[in-house]
């Protein structure tokens, strides 16, 4: 895939790329399975943290204690500049 996508599949229009992230707010300080700011010892408590999606892939291999292994793969992302439509391409 290539890294420039020129026009919509939905209305033709220009479309830009960029990332899909999420931030995960602050701490306060409470450690808990959802707060994954307490967890990090490299990170001081109460900074924001930004993660990025990414596509996990079965290899159809089987790997450690016969599991299946996975891939993973980046995610691209793209907005479309007229309608807005996003449309989401893994990088190989």
């Amino acid at each position: 895939m290539s890294d420039t996508i020129k026009n919509c599949s939905k209305c033709g229009g220009a479309m830009k790329d960029g990332d899909i992230r999420i931030d995960i707010p602050a701490s306060n300080g409470a450690m808990s399975a959802m707060n994954p700011m307490s967890t990090f010892g490299n990170m001081q408590m109460g900074q924001p943290s930004t993660v990025y999606p990414y596509w996990e892939e079965k290899t159809g291999k089987k790997g450690f204690l016969g599991r299946e292994t996975t891939a993973i793969l980046n995610i691209k992302t793209y907005r479309c500049t007229l309608c807005g439509f996003i449309e989401f391409y893994v990088k190989q």
